[in-house]
């Protein structure tokens, strides 16, 4: 597999802020006005990864690596794979040598020579449009152009000599955004059996479709502009020397990045090889598939409200309880069907294949509370006033547009079902999650222990290779630090990470009802290290 890569990118920003404070007992403290503008420019040349075999029996083709040219290949032993118990009888095997991934000029003679008659495999730079396909090369910018104002307020005095204070600040930023991205649509022809194992023919039944492949790139050229104002509101109100409440309402947006701007697409054929007991008879057209980046996305909008409570109850303890509503608009999801609704870029794919991308899609909700506490236990006697814990809990209950476009598993297997199901929640977030702290601290040393679980989350709407939803299941880590101060110079710990050597897991999700079954098992080792930390 090569993949070339040069791009380059710059950056301009400029930035101007006025503040005037008011030396008044008014309620009005300050005013703050500014305005920022900003230019990123990204060249992008990024070739796709070429896959291929070389010629290993197992994967079609006739030479095993044990024929290669020495210097080529060498020998791994695999003594405690798995810390034993899983290969029975011979644990050597031979690969190809590291050294062929260093030198790729090496690796391009071996491909030439006699010793692989057969590889399923062609450099980039040998196809067709060199290194670079249309396709791979595009230009990106992104201009945005802000002011803002925001004003400062407050009052010591609000209920006359009750103690309660308020304080806050309200304002507004409107921020103007334009992208602008050139590029190309380039259809890839299809380098395998189906289009040309024929005699360097397509096989019957798949002629059309390969020819549909052949034809030339096109130019894309997309601008689009968008405005938005984004107002906040926090206020904060101390009830006492050691209560506070806070409120905040507020508008806000996060952009895509750059990179999935980018003004690109690539069409490539699914064909299904025929085999009858390993010679190839025919080939199977399963669908166009179109992928590439969308010079359409609009920044995400969240609509956000939070409120807490907090209560200071020493020098080193507090309790706070928070609650928070976020309303979130245009969500960018992937698509594998070019969903009704989607910008203009990405539901006009050309000649009817659907495009599969990032597009903006839908609403989603997020809500939920936390309730956190932290003290040190300062009044015990003697050595024990340095004892400490941390703890806060978090739910999250939201509710997600739906992600379109995931394939189902059928009695056919995943490549020849095209059905398809919805995935409804938002990547990255878990329901509930649990933080545990245990302190302790004096002039001389100091020692953590945490623990931290998070209940399962959607990590991604479509692998690459199944298309389907992949979630990582309920998961928690112990870690420890313990620090001693040598002097007040020096400073030597150890820290352990993962001291339970925590078994990550995922699952994958199969339809619609939501069944899922297990993917993959990994662990994180247990890592303990040594650390020496001076100051002058």
């Amino acid at each position: 597999m090569d993949h070339f890569e040069d791009s380059e990118g710059d950056e301009l920003a400029l930035r101007a802020d006025v503040e005037h404070d008011f030396d008044s007992d008014g309620w009005f403290q300050a005013v703050r006005v500014g305005a920022r503008y900003a230019k990123r420019e990204q060249l992008t040349r990024w070739s796709e990864y070429n896959w291929g075999n070389l010629s290993e029996a197992w994967n079609g083709g006739e030479v095993t690596f044990d024929g290669l040219p020495a210097g080529t290949t060498e020998s791994v032993t695999f003594d405690n794979f798995h810390r034993g118990g899983i290969l029975q009888g011979e644990t050597t095997f031979l690969f190809p040598a590291i050294a062929l991934a260093e030198n790729y000029d090496a690796l391009l003679a071996l491909r030439n020579s006699s010793s692989l008659p057969n590889a399923q495999w062609n450099p980039a730079g040998e196809r067709a449009g060199g290194i670079y396909l249309p396709s791979e090369i595009s230009d990106t910018t992104e201009e945005t152009a802000a002011i803002y104002a925001r004003v400062d307020f407050g009052n010591e005095d609000f209920v006359g000599d009750s103690g309660i204070t308020i304080d806050g600040n309200y304002g507004v930023r409107v921020v103007h955004t334009k992208n602008a991205s050139t590029g190309a649509s380039q259809f890839v022809p299809e380098v395998g059996e189906a289009c040309n194992g024929n005699n360097g023919n397509p096989y019957p039944g798949v002629e059309a479709q390969c020819a549909f492949l052949l034809q030339p790139a096109t130019e894309i050229d997309v601008s689009s502009n968008t405005t938005h104002v984004l107002p906040s509101f926090n206020l904060k109100v101390g009830l006492n020397d050691g209560m506070l409440l806070r409120f905040a309402a507020s508008k806000a947006i996060s952009r895509p990045d750059v990179g999935s701007l980018r003004a690109y697409r690539s069409t490539r054929g699914d064909f299904s090889i025929i085999d009858d007991r390993g010679t190839t008879t025919g080939a199977v057209f399963n669908r166009f598939v179109q992928t590439g980046g969308n010079p359409d996305l609009r920044p995400v909008q969240s609509y956000n409200l939070d409120a807490s409570l907090e209560y200071y109850f020493s020098d080193v303890g507090s309790f706070t309880a928070s609650v928070f509503y976020k309303q979130l608009e245009d969500v960018i999801v992937g698509t594998n069907s070019g969903a009704v609704g989607s910008p203009s870029f990405a539901a006009s794919a050309s000649n009817g294949v659907p495009f599969e991308g990032a597009i903006n899609n839908g609403e989603g909700k997020v809500k939920g509370f936390e309730v956190a506490y932290q003290q040190f236990y300062d009044f015990l006697p003697g050595w024990m006033s340095g004892f400490g814990l941390q703890a806060n809990y978090t739910y999250v209950d939201q509710t997600a547009i739906p992600n379109g476009g995931v394939r189902s598993v059928g009695a056919t297997g995943v490549s020849g079902d095209q059905s398809r199901f919805t995935v409804t929640d938002l990547e990255n977030l878990s329901e509930h999650t649990i933080n545990l702290v245990g302190l302790y601290e004096n002039d001389t040393v100091e020692a953590r222990l945490a623990y931290n679980w998070r209940s399962d989350f959607l990590l991604t709407t479509s692998d690459v290779i199944t298309r389907l939803p992949v979630y990582n299941e309920s998961t928690g880590q112990l870690d420890a630090s313990f620090k001693y101060n040598v002097t007040d110079q020096f400073q030597i710990g150890v820290q352990g990470v993962n001291l339970l050597s925590e078994v990550t897991e995922t699952s994958v999700q199969i339809d619609d009802a939501g069944q899922r079954y297990l993917r993959s098992l990994f662990e994180n080792d247990r890592r303990v290290s040594l650390t020496g930390r001076f100051t002058f």
